[in-house]
């Protein structure tokens, strides 16, 4: 099973992929809130995230403040006009930095020339755009089939699963009773992500925390791993209605 499909993350791309654009991307730093793409601005750049979080957001006309679907890019993703290499619509789409973050970027027309010289870097974008088509997807079957406390345990696996290669193996470790949880996008951009607001989202963390299974120790989060396990198992249903 690819380890990086999640739902709500866009999976990380390809060696071969990756190697292109490390090679011929231009470095930029971005903060905190910055743009980094929005349809209408004639942006024609495939984007590399090398460091941070970017959020990809899809908007409805009329409806900029409530966007339709939003989710999350982690180093290792392609975003930028990746959307729209092979196939064109009109959706409005906006994608800007969570954290501060570093990215590279290539024009998408020297990209394109390349995916088609190489039949292995052509092979490895579409593999790449229908992977990350497949976690959009998931995103909404989660967000549609999932209780309130599902959602919030779901997306914290996912975000620490995309992070870590090795999160799995972790949570297989029998000598660990607590999973540390790496620091999370904002409360705001959570609820949005999974269709619910900050005081739904804080109620299920109030529970856990009140039940015993969430603790902090100063600043740091700790899940027992049964909620991370458990979910994992419900996740899995998903993950085999995609083949994965």
């Amino acid at each position: 099973m690819d380890s990086t499909l999640v739902p709500w993350f866009a999976p990380k791309a390809s060696p071969a992929l990756a190697s292109i654009v490390r090679n011929l991307g231009h470095k930029t730093p971005h903060g905190k809130g910055d743009v980094l793409y929005e349809s209408g601005s004639l942006f024609s750049r495939v984007v590399f995230v090398n460091s941070g979080v970017v959020a990809r957001s899809v908007l409805v006309p009329g409806f900029e403040d409530s966007p339709f679907f939003i989710s999350l890019a982690l180093p290792g993703s392609l975003v930028g006009c990746v959307d729209t290499l092979y196939v064109k619509d009109q959706v409005h789409r906006k994608q800007w930095a969570v954290t501060s973050c570093d990215t590279l970027t290539v024009q998408k027309e020297i990209f394109l020339q390349l995916a088609d010289h190489e039949p292995t870097w052509r092979s490895a974008l579409e593999s790449y755009n229908a992977r990350m088509m497949l976690a959009v997807r998931l995103g909404m079957l989660v967000t549609r089939a999932g209780t309130m406390e599902q959602r919030v345990a779901a997306f914290i696996y996912s975000f620490c699963r995309r992070s870590d290669p090795l999160f799995d193996e972790m949570l297989l470790d029998q000598e660990k009773e607590w999973i540390p949880i790496p620091a999370l996008p904002p409360k705001k951009l959570i609820a949005q992500i999974i269709t619910s607001d900050i005081q739904l989202l804080e109620e299920v963390e109030n529970k856990w925390l009140g039940s015993g299974v969430m603790t902090r120790v100063k600043r740091a989060v700790f899940l027992k791993k049964e909620i991370l396990i458990s979910n994992r198992e419900w996740l899995s249903r998903f993950l085999g209605a995609f083949g994965g």
